[in-house]
């Protein structure tokens, strides 16, 4: 008898790993299907709740947004599900997020940060609420949030993506010395961050010329378009450079 218990122990462990193997590696559809007989053959497994879960981000990575979220609101009202919570409100949270429902958005994460300190989705709860205020254009609440990240998480990888949006921020915010000394801290603490040296780079130099620092600007724009691989931020730069020229009265070079 204890034999047979092993086997079936083992098979619903191997079924299982199969299943999140399947999700983890992107294929949603399989997954799906698996997650599916492996709660139909083991209904009263302790990881249904998980097997679930991952049902309703199978459906939230397919962008089946509506079944996602009637999934986790079915799971969140489960008394089985109690250990998932935070996990089922980040979740909810992220479908309202990518609806465009800030509102809504906001006040899951939120119920992250007070209801779960010590939740793993408590970091990503508050960039998330950091990007909800920028997209609405509450720049200085943002800044709360994104500084908030950093200070609490400074080792994460969310954190110099914050550091990306106070940067933002501050640009939105015309605070351009505010922005040149981020800017300058953020090139010091990621200096090994090359892929974004060159957005960086242009932020400083669009301070420097909003600032009317128009050489140090013109020498700033220079630099990214020598450096920058990205044809948009070229151009950007280049046509930035012509109005500093103009502001120094230099009209020939602005041509």
């Amino acid at each position: 008898m204890t034999s047979v218990c092993a086997q079936d122990t083992t098979k619903e462990d191997e079924s299982f790993y199969v299943a999140k193997k399947a999700f983890d590696d992107g294929f949603y559809d399989v997954a799906l299907s698996l997650l599916k007989r492996f709660l139909d053959n083991y209904p009263s497994s302790e990881r249904s709740s998980q097997a679930n879960l991952l049902i309703g981000q199978c459906y939230f990575n397919q962008n089946k947004f509506l079944d996602a979220l009637n999934k986790f609101e079915e799971l969140l009202n489960r008394s089985e599900s109690k250990d998932i919570q935070d996990a089922l409100i980040y979740w909810i949270a992220e479908v309202h997020f990518r609806g465009n429902n800030f509102t809504k958005a906001k006040s899951f994460y939120q119920r992250i940060i007070d209801d779960y300190p010590d939740s793993s989705y408590v970091q990503a709860a508050y960039y998330s609420l950091g990007w909800c205020l920028f997209q609405e254009q509450k720049y200085q609440e943002a800044l709360v949030y994104f500084n908030k990240l950093e200070e609490q998480f400074p080792a994460q990888a969310q954190s110099r993506d914050s550091a990306l949006k106070i940067i933002e921020c501050l640009y939105n915010l015309k605070d351009y010395k505010g922005l040149k000394d981020k800017a300058r801290l953020y090139l010091k603490v990621y200096a090994k961050d090359s892929d974004k040296s060159s957005v960086i780079a242009f932020y400083l130099a669009e301070a420097d010329y909003y600032l009317d620092n128009f050489a140090d600007a013109i020498e700033g724009f220079s630099r990214v378009i020598r450096n920058s691989a990205d044809e948009r931020i070229q151009a950007l730069a280049g046509m930035e450079t012509g109005w500093a020229y103009l502001k120094l009265k230099q009209y020939n070079q602005a041509l």
